[in-house]
Formats: structure tokens, C-alpha cells, sequence
């Protein structure tokens, strides 16, 4: 067996697939959730735990919390994201809870 490639994401490219989570959920990932994204695992919850208490410490970049602030209406700290939020996909959740999302 090969050993498991590891695919890193552009801060971008997490925020796409957090967009497609919260589409899909209706709600921000919890602390241990995964999403799958053409056959990339991603810890969508770790990330965005991260990715929030660096904006609570005025540490994010202000690109990136613009580009994070864009899916939540009225910041980053509300569970449920703003009205903004309009896409179209397929989402097929795993038996084993993770999100599966063709894209």
C-alpha cells in the first residue's frame, strides 16, 4: 500500500467547502465534523474552530474574514449562517456521519 497522500486546501478553497457544509446543514460544523470533497478529507470542524477563535483574538487575516464573515450574517460567532447562503448541490451524507459532497 501506498501511504496516503495529504491534500492541503488554500484558506479559499476551505471557505468554498464550508460554504457547501453550511448550505447542506443549515448550521456551522461542530468541532469534530468532516466533509469529503472529491475524495479529499477534510476536518471542516477543526478548521473553522481555528479559523474563529483566530478571529476573536484579531487574528485572521482581513481577507479571510471578510471572505468567512461573507457566509454568516451578523459575524462569525452566530451558529446559523446569514441569508447570503444561496447554492444548489448534492450532498449524500456517509453511514458514518461524514459529509460526502461532488463538486
Amino acid at each position: 500500500f501506498a501511504p496516503a497522500r495529504r491534500t492541503y486546501h488554500t484558506f479559499e478553497q476551505t471557505v468554498q467547502l464550508l460554504e457547501l457544509f453550511l448550505h447542506h446543514e443549515g448550521r456551522a460544523p461542530t468541532a469534530r465534523e468532516t466533509i469529503i470533497g472529491d475524495g479529499d478529507t477534510v476536518k471542516i470542524g477543526p478548521w473553522f474552530a481555528k479559523a474563529r477563535t483566530k478571529h476573536r483574538s484579531s487574528q485572521l487575516d482581513t481577507g479571510h474574514e471578510r471572505l468567512l464573515a461573507a457566509l454568516f450574517d451578523g459575524g462569525l460567532d452566530r451558529r446559523r449562517p446569514g441569508p447570503r447562503l444561496r447554492l444548489t448541490l448534492r450532498v449524500a451524507p456517509d453511514p458514518d456521519e461524514r459529509h460526502s459532497v461532488r463538486f
